[in-house]
């Protein structure tokens, strides 16, 4: 379905506006006030799990001091957490691919939400301990001696000093300080891509505006 399709679907209204390049469009699709489109209305998620949520605390209340009541409403929500979680990444990942499918940057529906349509291709198996060692030398140097506060040790090899850091954090890298130290990201992580060399993106959605929440 393109963007143009979806002018024919006679349960929305839509306001268009076409980008200057690449082929997307913004659309708006308007509600008229307090009407809000068809789709999803009849199972009403939002406001039966609220009706779900306000009966369960007041139980939980009640019942706050008996350790065997309690358990047994966590393990329940922990469960419904889980599927929660599982239909929620489902609809994201239904949403990121209807979005670039139709060629939609930003769809705003009134009373509901705005949404924006991106892609990204992420990167994985990083090596830890040599990119963090690498950038110490990049940014410091191997002149410089650093000494362990227990032992006395002094320690100037950025391999240990990076295998110490590692025992205490997990690292989301950033890209664009690694590139600044004169560093290429292949070297130090696994990214899916083409014949051509280019990287393979998959299509995504960030919620600008929830209405609903």
């Amino acid at each position: 379905m393109t963007t143009n399709d979806l002018l024919k679907r006679a349960e929305y209204e839509f306001a268009i506006t076409p980008l200057k390049s690449g082929g997307r469009a913004d659309v708006h699709v308007i509600t008229n006030g307090s009407v809000e489109p068809a789709a999803f209305t009849q199972t009403d998620i939002v406001g039966q799990m609220r009706s779900f949520v306000a009966k369960l605390e007041a139980e939980a209340e009640a019942r706050k001091d008996d350790p065997v009541a309690m358990v047994n409403a966590l393990a329940r929500m922990e469960a419904l957490l889980a599927d929660v979680r599982y239909a929620t990444s489902t609809i994201r990942d239904h949403t990121a691919h209807a979005l670039a499918d139709t060629k939609i940057r930003r769809l705003t529906i009134d009373n509901v939400a705005t949404v924006e349509g991106t892609s990204e291709s992420p990167r994985t198996d990083w090596q830890d301990q040599e990119l963090l060692a690498d950038m110490i030398y990049a940014e410091y140097g191997a002149t410089n001696r650093y000494v362990h506060t227990e032992t006395g040790v002094f320690m100037d090899d950025p391999e240990v000093i990076a295998e110490a850091i590692l025992e205490w954090i997990r690292p989301a890298w950033r890209l664009t300080p690694i590139r600044d130290a004169g560093l290429d990201p292949d070297d130090y992580s696994t990214q899916a891509k083409d014949e051509d060399g280019t990287p393979l993106r998959t299509p995504t959605v960030s919620m600008k505006d929830n209405s609903l929440r």
